[in-house]
This record gives C-alpha cells, structure tokens and sequence, in this order.
C-alpha cells in the first residue's frame, strides 16, 4: 500500500479530513461500485483501472485543493474502529474493502444537559434539546438521506427532491425533502411533530399505509398507535429553542407554568391545585431568566416561590 493511499486512509478515519475532502472520496467511492467487477476504464484509452493511480490522483486532488485538515481530530475513534483501520493498513485491502468499511461508519450525536446545533452531511441544521441523540451513515450514500432519532429538535432540512430525508423514531417514520419543523419522540412512545415551513409526511413504520400530509402551520402526533392532525395553537412550541415566550389575555397560570417546564426543563409544581385556575393578562418574554418570570407572575399574584430539592414550589404568601 502506497504512502499516499495509507495518507488518505489514516485522515479519513481520524476525521481530520474536511467536508469537501469526504465529498472527493465518497465520489471515487460511488465511480468505483458502477463497475461489479472492481475495474473502471480510463475514459481517455480504456486501460483498466489501476487502484494505486486513481489512490494517488485523489491524494493529490485533496492535497492540492488544502482539503487535508491537519487540526487535532473530532471525533473519538473507538477501539473496534481503530482495529479495522489497522487492518486496512496492514494489509492493504483494495478499493472495494474500503468502500464497504467507510460506507458502514455511523456518527452518533447526544446532548446531555444543554441545546446544541449539530450540521449533518447534506447541510441540514439540526437543534438538539437536552436528552436527545441522533444516528447517521456519515456520508448519507444511497438514495435517501436516514437518521435514527430520539428525543427533541428542531430540523432545518437541506432541500433535495432527488434524496429525500427520513427520520426513524418511536415506530415512526418522518419523510421530507426540504423544509424545517419541530419533532418530540421521548420515551413514551408518542410521537409530535409540528411544521414550521414546508410539507412533511408521518407514517407508522409498521404500517406505512397509515400516515398523514402535514403543512406549515400543522401538529401532527401519533399517540396510542393513532395518528392524528391539527391545526397548531400552541405559540410556544419552539420556546425551549428561542426562549422567546407570549401569553395571552384569559389563559391560565396551569400554561404559564406548563411552558416554563418545557422551556427551562424544570419542575415546577402548584401547593395548591386551585392557583393554576388564576387567569393572567397578556404577558411576553424574549431570553428572560427564569427567576425574573417567576418573581413577576408570583407578584401580580400575590404568590411566592421556594426551591426544594428539584422542585420549585408556588404557593400563597
């Protein structure tokens, strides 16, 4: 095996090439499956394709184009990974081996305690709230574009009417194919999903043939292995991402807190069952901490609020 070949192979594996550099490889990739007995013809003589040339020729493309990132490594390689890339080296696999092991990476991505913004491959945005995580092919070969989901996000999805993008979650599956909107799966197998632009179908996976056509402006939820579809009123649905809150006249405090919940991820409970009837005026907040709402509500209320343990506590003064 080449120098060059193990050079294209080591950065790849350590995640140190860059986006437009997997792009080079994943096109020599897809070249290489179209002919099933592993030759390609030069398409100026029609030699037989040469695997130590065409290796070579990519590392130059890549080199010469600055492609070949030389910053410390993203991603953790785990052991089995860093095995089979010793195996690639060592022995010196051909083209197609390497095709089928790259093809079969996945990156996982999770939150824990904190909002992140991760970017796939095909430059969907995706907004994680806490306690989510997501699995992908790194290079999204094929002809869709898959991911396996738990959790809550927001997706901004890259617009491909020719690779449509999938989202397996909870027994559900979200097809789209360029458009954003607000998806909830936990662990109680039910499944929300509420479009902000654009039109996305959801589908049982154990029964394709039940699903639903949602549009901008539409909430769709799979419950009790029902599906249904509404008209979205909730204006605080992507709250916990924007931390931008409204309230209007006549709802009760049983919203207000209700929304705080989802928005900070607190626990926030009532002393007494009859204060969450009490009604509010018109109220919005956009970025305020969660101490300064509360000190207004409870003084508009005459209510005052207490910290124990995980709980927060309203009761009467």
């Amino acid at each position: 095996m080449s120098n060059k070949k193990q050079n294209i192979i080591i950065h790849f594996i350590e995640g140190r090439t860059s986006e437009n550099a997997r792009k080079l490889i994943s096109e020599e990739i897809q070249e290489y499956k179209k002919n099933k007995q592993g030759k390609m013809k030069n398409t100026q003589n029609n030699t037989d394709f040469n695997s130590d040339k065409a290796w070579d020729s990519l590392h130059n493309r890549i080199e010469d184009n600055g492609l070949l990132n030389k910053r410390k490594k993203i991603f953790n390689i785990s052991p089995a990974v860093k095995i089979a890339a010793s195996v690639i080296l060592i022995i010196g696999l051909s083209f197609s081996a390497f095709q089928i092991f790259i093809s079969d990476k996945y990156v996982e991505f999770a939150t824990l305690n904190e909002i992140k913004e991760h970017k796939l491959p095909d430059g969907t945005i995706v907004t994680l709230n806490k306690n989510s995580n997501l699995k992908y092919q790194e290079l999204f070969n094929g002809d869709i574009r898959e991911i396996d989901f738990k959790g809550e996000a927001f997706f901004e999805v890259a617009r491909n009417p020719d690779k449509p993008f999938i989202i397996n979650t909870n027994g559900a599956e979200v097809k789209v194919l360029g458009t954003s909107f607000n998806l909830k799966s936990n662990n109680n197998e039910n499944v929300v999903l509420t479009v902000t632009t654009g039109k996305v179908q959801l589908a049982k996976k154990s029964d394709p043939d039940q699903k639903v056509i949602l549009h901008a402006g539409d909430i769709g939820t799979i419950n009790n292995d029902q599906i249904l579809s509404n008209t979205n009123n909730d204006v605080n649905y992507l709250s916990w991402k924007n931390k931008i809150l409204y309230f209007k006249q006549g709802e009760t405090l049983k919203k207000v807190i209700s929304d705080l919940n989802t928005t900070y991820n607190v626990n926030i409970v009532f002393a007494d069952d009859k204060i969450e009837n009490e009604i509010i005026n018109e109220s919005a907040f956009k970025n305020k901490e969660l101490s300064f709402i509360l000190d207004l509500f409870c003084t508009l209320h005459n209510l005052k609020h207490k910290t124990v343990g995980e709980k927060i506590i309203i009761s009467r003064k």
